[in-house]
């Protein structure tokens, strides 16, 4: 007779909260079975202690044995405090906008894909209140609607909404230096994107990383099933005389390699040149005289670089 069931009534839910203010002295239950010839107990009027009075509703089958009892419970408020406020209002991920306000019931908050999750917390601003809506939040992406609930001491309840606008994937593709560019044909609304990898003339690709993992050198690489962020980098080199050297023995060890590298040839090596991705040279020995040379790369910027020896080209990775 007073208050609203929460959760709305189903037959398969069997406990059940109603709230009513201070003044609600007595509740009215009625129940009705779904078989006409079933009997239900305890329909009744019922008098309302403060706080909380639990109602049972039992239901007897029609064959006199079978029974299924449901409960409410009624929350009578106290004749306390009507203050239902929040003293406070956060997110652990990203800014709430505007900035919380005790009279300000409408919030957004944006934050990247990548945020798969937050945690709402409040304070109410009387202690005698109860907060209800606060927790870890799991995030679709796209909007999210979140209340937190305040209910104050006499009853009285307010609510605050929070909209979450959690962002789509998105991928990054760079080259990294100069000799050719990468075109997209992305679709992250059915979850795919696939990138062209396009040498200029005298170029070919080098490299490609995907989310800064080395893969197989092909010309285009597609993403599909996009849930999360990603990134694409292609390092371009130049082929130009590469295929005119001269053919000796040479091994470079290690490779990859992180601190230092070594030469070594059957002959005795008189030149060793080192250019970068982008033709640049960085280093350059002549006068050599030996077949063993140890060089030290630590220094040098992660990618790929090119060793002329004598003529013969040799590709190294700086790790």
């Amino acid at each position: 007779s007073e208050g609203t069931l929460t959760p709305t009534f189903n037959s398969n839910i069997l406990n059940y909260k109603v709230y009513v203010p201070y003044e609600t002295t007595s509740i009215t239950v009625i129940g009705t079975a779904s078989n006409p010839a079933a009997y239900v107990h305890n329909n009744d009027t019922f008098v309302l202690k403060m706080g909380e009075t639990i109602i049972p509703i039992r239901v007897t089958a029609e064959d006199g044995v079978t029974e299924l009892t449901y409960r409410v419970t009624v929350y009578r408020a106290s004749n306390g405090s009507d203050d239902a406020t929040l003293k406070s209002l956060t997110v652990s991920k990203g800014r709430l906008n505007p900035s919380f306000n005790k009279s300000v019931t409408y919030y957004t908050v944006n934050v990247e894909n990548v945020v798969s999750e937050l945690t709402i917390a409040a304070t109410a601003t009387n202690s005698s209140a109860t907060v209800t809506g606060t927790g870890l939040k799991p995030l679709v992406v796209g909007r999210n609607t979140f209340t937190v609930s305040v209910r104050a001491q006499n009853g009285n309840t307010k609510n605050y909404t929070i909209i979450i606008n959690r962002g789509a994937s998105k991928i990054t593709a760079r080259v990294n230096g100069t000799g050719g560019r990468i075109d997209a044909d992305e679709d992250f609304e059915n979850g795919y994107a696939t990138y062209n990898m396009i040498p200029d003339n005298g170029y070919t690709i080098a490299e490609v990383l995907i989310d800064n993992v080395q893969v197989e050198i092909n010309e285009t690489y597609t993403f599909t099933n996009i849930t999360s962020d990603h990134t694409i980098e292609v390092q371009f080199a130049p082929t130009v005389g590469i295929d005119d050297i001269k053919e000796i023995e040479v091994k470079i060890y290690p490779n990859p390699a992180a601190e230092y590298v070594v030469i070594e040839s059957e002959k005795e090596i008189n030149k060793v040149t080192i250019y970068n991705s982008t033709g640049k040279k960085v280093y350059e020995t002549k006068n050599v005289g030996m077949n063993k040379l140890r060089l030290e790369i630590n220094s040098y910027n992660r990618g790929i670089y090119y060793i002329d020896i004598d003529g013969r080209i040799e590709k190294m990775m700086k790790m």
